[in-house]
Parts: structure tokens; sequence; C-alpha cells
């Protein structure tokens, strides 16, 4: 397990909304991704809620709004609740500005980034802290995540140190039935969690252990609507 929880620190971002005066662009110029990523996740078998990525192309920019539901109950009773909203925008493959606000069973959390001349300079509710120029948030949408040494955790603020391995690829089933063939990539450090990505890096599944429970996320492509977990 890694010194954090993991749903904790991987599930950055969501719920200042940007405003933006270029033109909208088609969806998909910049990102590759021409649809919703609508993630179900579920714990040891059961759904717990969503991670939902969506994409807007503003001129040159990618604009990415991450909202991230779970809630964990027995019975009528709520046990563990989680909830996560980040906007970022990205521009050639650099994080240019994010903004998140979370709560984590009732602790709550608030992160804002932006690039300057100096490097990315990040927020929290404890201070601030600057970080390289090509540092990457751990939202995982974009396939050169695998290529990084370190991520900022949109949550709390901080990097967290990762070490990558390769594994085969693997065909992996989304929530409408089909099958596709994708790599298997395996995070290890502050992070322990798997990856999966297609042979054109898109993003389609994730799996990570907590609390003793098995966390998956199942792609519906297209999403399944709004509001649905």
């Amino acid at each position: 397990m890694p010194r954090r929880h993991p749903i904790r620190v991987s599930l950055g971002i969501i719920v200042v909304v940007m405003s933006v005066a270029a033109a909208d662009q088609p969806v998909g110029a910049h990102h590759g991704y021409t649809e919703l990523l609508d993630f179900a996740v579920s714990r040891s078998g059961s759904t717990i809620g969503y991670h939902r990525l969506d994409f807007r192309d503003v001129g040159e920019e990618t604009h990415v709004a991450v909202d991230v539901e779970l809630q964990i109950k027995l019975g009528f009773v709520t046990l563990f609740r989680y909830e996560h909203h980040n906007r970022e925008i990205w521009k050639a493959g650099r994080l240019l500005r994010l903004e998140t606000k979370t709560n984590d069973d009732g602790t709550k959390y608030e992160v804002t980034g932006e690039q300057t001349s100096g490097g990315l300079r990040v927020k929290t509710l404890r201070g601030e802290d600057t970080y390289p120029a090509g540092t990457m948030s751990a939202t995982y949408w974009n396939m050169a995540t695998i290529k990084q040494h370190a991520l900022l955790d949109t949550q709390r603020g901080g990097l967290l140190k990762v070490e990558v391995a390769p594994g085969p690829a693997e065909e992996v089933e989304l929530g409408n039935g089909t099958k596709v063939q994708a790599k298997r990539y395996d995070l290890k450090g502050d992070l322990n969690i798997t990856l999966w990505y297609t042979e054109d890096g898109r993003w389609v599944a994730m799996q990570f252990a907590a609390r003793g429970s098995d966390i998956s996320y199942t792609l519906f492509p297209g999403g399944r609507g709004k509001g649905k977990a």
C-alpha cells in the first residue's frame, strides 16, 4: 500500500469553472479524445460511484473537467463519501492551470496551480510551492503519465514519486460489453495503481487496492448520461 490512501491521492480534480474567451474548436483537436471518459468505479465488484473526464478544445488549449463521486453505504448508512472536482487547462502537452476542490469524507482540500516564469506554482490551504514547468497532474488521461517519475497530487498539492513498469498487452472489457487490446502499466511508489492504455494512447481502465478492497474502473464508451453512478 502507498503511504497515502490511493483514493485520496489518485482521484484528484474539479469544482471551479473557468471562463474562456476564445471560440471553441472541434473536440478532439489536441488531446485525442472525441467523447466523455465515463468510468464506473467498483469496490470488490459493487459500484460505488463514478469518475468522469470531459474535454473541450478552446483555441490551442485543452480544457479538462474531472468529476469524481464515490460513496460506500451499509444499508441506509453512508460509511464513506468522496467528492473531487478539478478543472485543468493544457496547451501543447503542458499543464497551464488547475483548480480543484475535494471533500474526503468530511476533510476539505483546495489546490490551485498556474504556470509562471519560474515553473508551476501550486497553492493549497497549507501554503505554496513551485515545481518544474513540465510537471503533470495525476489525472491519467494523458498517456505521457507513464513517462513521469513524479506527478502532482491534485488533492493535496504535493508531488507523488512513481516508478513505472510496463506490462503486456491485455484484453480489457468495457462497460458496453465490447473488448479492446490495451497495454498494462504498473505504477509503484507514492502511488500503487495499474493503468491500461490502447495503442493510440487512450486511457481505458485502472485498478488499485484501498483498505483491503480492490478498486476497479470500467469505461463506458460514450458515457451513461450525467448523474448516473
